[in-house]
């Protein structure tokens, strides 16, 4: 059975107006049009899908909110795959065209602003980004190798930066590379609202009754759970859902939200957009490292500026749990990680 376009987006619209009439106008549906596909969907589950109260709107039913929440779960894991084909589409065009606008290739850890960022930078500058997700030390590798221009990592204040750090070490090239100060933001434990389970740190992974989602191997936010599940002496072996993974943030909060996990790691604005109650752990600053004799490039520039504006800054303040207050400083590695060796890179 294949789901028809129209009524996921009709779902997501009668989830956030609380109007069919609305809703069907927004997706671009007669009410009439709109109806008979809930009315089509309802006899095929078996179910209504949606509940009209008079006088107070319509609201999605369980089933109604679970489709709903799959599929957007669905679409969170295929993101980053999907934003990857994109650039290396858009790479392949532009080197088949003329092409008179700066390109610049961002190889990066998933991060919310980033595809933000992008949209900015075309629109006020005029500059391509060309933004391929890949987890935090593989896109440091990838700059290393010249295969992109700017590699995006974060890493945890605090005690568990010096854990971290060792994985990013072999890449981090103290006398070639500078680093951009793009956003602090929050990291902490996913669960469902009201937390049902009493979860309040990974020490209560430890039970077959708690289902866990976890981040993709070689990514940021994989090497912070490993690193706290070390410190609190645990081991992935017998939690239950370890080597089940997700790519991305939203797709861990969607899991979770769909009721196909209990408990997850991941950032604090992606909780608040699917409703889940957030219990932070730690604090992270995502950075983008690139050689310094790149830095006089026009289009590094203008990245650089476009962080440094007050539009960034704002855009960044729509998500919960960041903070653009240093976006933009221009950083040496040995200024926040004076541990590193001097031959290092």
């Amino acid at each position: 059975m294949q789901l028809e376009p129209n009524l996921l987006r009709l779902l997501e619209a009668i989830n956030s107006h609380k109007k069919l009439s609305t809703a069907a106008q927004e997706t671009g549906l007669s009410y009439r049009h709109a109806w008979g596909i809930l009315e089509k969907w309802t006899e095929i589950f078996g179910m209504p899908l949606v509940t009209l109260e008079r006088g107070k709107g319509a609201f999605l039913t369980t089933i109604g909110e679970k489709l709903l929440l799959t599929a957007q779960r669905i679409q969170n894991r295929l993101a980053p795959q999907l934003q990857t084909l994109s650039a290396e589409m858009e790479s392949d065009i532009n080197q088949m065209l003329p092409y008179d606008k700066p390109v610049i290739r961002l190889h990066a850890s998933h991060d919310l602003v980033l595809a933000q960022l992008r949209k900015m930078l075309l629109k006020q500058r005029g500059s391509c980004l060309n933004l391929q997700f890949k987890g935090s030390v593989d896109s440091l590798i990838s700059l290393s190798r010249s295969r992109c221009d700017i590699a995006g990592f974060h890493i945890p204040t605090g005690s568990l930066s010096q854990r971290i750090l060792a994985h990013y070490r072999p890449w981090l090239k103290t006398r070639l590379y500078k680093l951009i100060y793009l956003v602090q933001r929050q990291q902490g434990i996913l669960v469902a609202p009201g937390n049902p389970l009493n979860i309040h740190s990974l020490t209560d992974l430890p039970s077959t009754k708690i289902r866990f989602i976890n981040r993709q191997n070689g990514s940021g936010s994989r090497l912070l759970i490993d690193a706290l599940l070390e410190e609190a002496g645990l081991s992935g072996n017998n939690i239950n859902g370890y080597d089940t993974e997700e790519f991305t943030h939203f797709a861990v909060a969607a899991t979770i939200a769909s009721g196909n996990a209990d408990f997850g790691f991941g950032i604090e604005a992606a909780a608040h957009q699917f409703g889940l109650e957030f219990i932070p752990q730690l604090t992270e600053i995502y950075y983008l490292a690139l050689r310094q004799d790149t830095l006089d490039q026009p289009a590094v520039q203008e990245l650089v500026h476009s962080i440094n504006s007050p539009e960034f800054r704002t855009m960044v303040g729509t998500f919960t749990g960041y903070d653009a207050t240093r976006a933009g400083e221009l950083i040496s590695i040995r200024e926040i990680f004076p541990e590193l060796s001097e031959t290092t890179g």
